[in-house]
């Protein structure tokens, strides 16, 4: 959907906010479902009320997703269907800012089918603990909630499932608080460096063929320093237009999947759920990695297109 109207991007430790998270058959709006929804609410820095919920969305889970975050198909049998979960977690979210990991994801997501069933916008102002600390923490080569629960000797729970990964966010945002002051003495310092970011780009830098004339990058934008490959045949634009666009965000490249690849691009026509059976090498192995822990997402054209913001 190209046409959210999405709440503010804020910057901070709001102290009364809820924490969100969702599980999905997939990452693309278009072509998948959420299958869990789990939030938690916070006032003045103390919980006050949890929410967690499956649902069902009536039809069969790729093994991928089952293997990866434990639901079967036979736990979602009797779960509610997003026309009936959705309300219950609206109403349980009000007005209050959210905040996530990697938090667009979940937005859009929930954004979509809110316009869908209930044709309103979801617009709720939203924190990004991927992009607080993607700022403070410049040592660490990977950001995933994972990298960060183990970095900060937290408790991760469950992987992959809705409340596990809402209560290692929050753990995560509390972590990041107590750096951010570390770093920069009160959170209105931090926030004002934050606002004048800026990376310069290194001299020989380049990805594959493909160079940018672009100096300044935003630090904390899920392309950065990030390999990217294509795989598929892109509805939009020409592969090496896209290719422009990554290393333009200050992204790299690359020809075949590695330990380095970050990103799996995958064309709209082959990442389609009616050929699910059908997926190719490249999809097949970023699918080995995720199970294996490695640091790569796979995202469909859509999924790519908004991160991009197009």
């Amino acid at each position: 959907m190209k046409d959210r109207k999405k709440g503010k991007s804020l910057v901070g430790f709001p102290s009364s906010f809820t924490v969100l998270d969702i599980e999905t058959t997939g990452l693309d709006t278009t072509f998948d479902s959420i299958i869990e929804l789990s939030a938690i609410k916070v006032k003045d820095g103390s919980v006050i009320d949890t929410f967690s919920t499956l649902v069902n969305p009536e039809r069969p889970l790729d093994g991928f997703i089952t293997e990866l975050t434990g639901i079967t198909d036979d736990l979602l049998q009797n779960a509610p269907t997003i026309e009936t979960a959705l309300g219950s977690f609206m109403e349980f979210l009000g007005s209050d800012v959210v905040v996530g990991h990697n938090v667009n994801f979940d937005i859009n997501f929930i954004y979509d089918e809110y316009r869908r069933i209930a044709s309103s916008d979801f617009t709720n102002d939203f924190v990004d603990t991927l992009r607080l600390a993607r700022f403070l923490l410049t040592d660490l080569d990977h950001h995933r909630l994972s990298d960060l629960v183990e970095y900060f000797g937290l408790w991760l729970g469950v992987k992959h499932r809705g409340l596990s990964d809402a209560n290692a966010t929050l753990g995560v945002l509390s972590a990041l608080y107590d750096r951010a002051v570390e770093q920069y003495g009160d959170i209105v310092s931090f926030e004002t460096a934050f606002m004048s970011r800026r990376y310069t780009h290194k001299a020989g830098v380049k990805a594959s063929d493909i160079t940018s004339t672009n100096t300044n990058f935003d630090t904390t934008h899920p392309l950065f320093d990030k390999n990217c490959v294509f795989t598929g045949k892109l509805a939009k634009m020409p592969r090496k237009e896209a290719f422009q666009l990554v290393v333009d965000f200050g992204g790299r490249v690359e020809d075949s999947i590695t330990k380095k690849t970050n990103y799996l691009i995958v064309g709209s026509l082959e990442y389609s759920h009616t050929i699910e059976k059908g997926k190719s090498k490249k999809i097949k192995k970023a699918e080995r990695m995720i199970l294996n822990d490695e640091d790569i997402q796979i995202l469909s054209e859509n999924a790519f297109y908004d991160i991009l913001g197009i």
